[in-house]
């Protein structure tokens, strides 16, 4: 597992690109994305799927990257937690 603080992931796509592909990390947690839910974000490496809290208006965000293989469960957030930038998976470990 990885933190990684992105402080934008388009800007910082080739480095966060480059970490994945040299270490092969099964989950990455991104903090400070930088996407509001209208853009498109898709990694060159397409074995990673990604769930992301973005910001309505640009700003903080969260994303967790996973090997596809990984059995995950998305976590509904409790309304309470809406507001922040949470993002939230299950991994099934076996």
């Amino acid at each position: 597992m990885l933190g990684y603080n992105a402080r934008s992931v388009f800007k910082n796509k080739a480095s966060l690109e480059a970490v994945l592909h040299s270490y092969q990390y099964d989950i990455v947690f991104v903090n400070e994305t930088w996407l509001t839910p209208s853009k498109v974000f898709q990694l060159e490496d397409r074995q990673y799927q990604i769930v992301r809290n973005d910001d309505s208006e640009g700003y903080r965000g969260t994303a967790i990257l996973y090997k596809s293989e990984l059995q995950v469960c998305l976590v509904q957030l409790p309304e309470s937690l809406k507001f922040l930038s949470i993002s939230l998976v299950k991994v099934i470990m076996q």
